[in-house]
């Protein structure tokens, strides 16, 4: 494990498909819904959810504390994937990695 600021910091990514008719809904269920419930999972540091108009996909990053609050994450977000969705919103890819380095203007 790398010694330091970062040594326990995981971050989850998520990548989505979305139907382009039904992205204003996928959209305010993001901000009503799935950001509120993120934000309370134990460990959430931060979270930055992004959408590609062109290719109709959506690109989450969420840090957590430690690698077990962010598989924990994971764990619920890969059983939430094999339910029905009925906008279309469809899993891509997540993955869930250590946190070696990050900057802000701050």
């Amino acid at each position: 494990m790398t010694k330091g600021k970062f040594a326990m910091h995981h971050t989850l990514f998520a990548i989505y498909t979305h139907p382009r008719e039904t992205w204003i809904q996928q959209k305010g269920f993001l901000h009503e819904r799935i950001i509120p419930m993120v934000k309370s999972q134990p460990g959430f540091m931060s979270g930055t959810w992004t959408y590609d108009s062109k290719e109709s996909r959506s690109y989450g990053c969420v840090k957590f504390g430690t690698e077990l609050e962010a598989r924990a994450l994971e764990a619920f977000l890969r059983d939430e994937a094999t339910r029905q969705n009925p906008m279309g919103v469809a899993m891509i890819s997540i993955v869930v990695t250590e946190v070696v380095g990050e900057a802000s203007a701050t």
